[in-house]
């Protein structure tokens, strides 16, 4: 996947204030409430990693961002679970 997704951002989706408790190191927060009215201004020649709490919240950003025509991918849970135990959190 990592051919795929070279140079992605990674997109969290949860609130602001859980987002600021813990979240990836490089992240950028856009709330999945405020994401259909961030979308236009996206770079769609972007590749975008969805990353969040609930699997449906990612799901739907996914779902919101692909019919703005992007490159949308989804980090699982295990994944994430995996990821904030071995990368420096902020």
């Amino acid at each position: 996947i990592e051919e795929h997704t070279s140079g992605a951002i990674v997109l969290d989706t949860r609130s602001t204030g859980v987002y600021q408790k813990k979240h990836l190191k490089g992240s950028i927060n856009i709330p999945l409430r405020t994401l259909h009215h961030c979308a236009p201004l996206l770079n769609k020649s972007k590749k975008y990693i969805i990353c969040s709490d609930a699997n449906k919240r990612a799901a739907s950003a996914a779902f919101l961002l692909a019919r703005q025509g992007m490159d949308v991918y989804i980090l699982d849970e295990n994944m994430h679970v995996a990821l904030t135990k071995e990368a420096t959190l902020e």
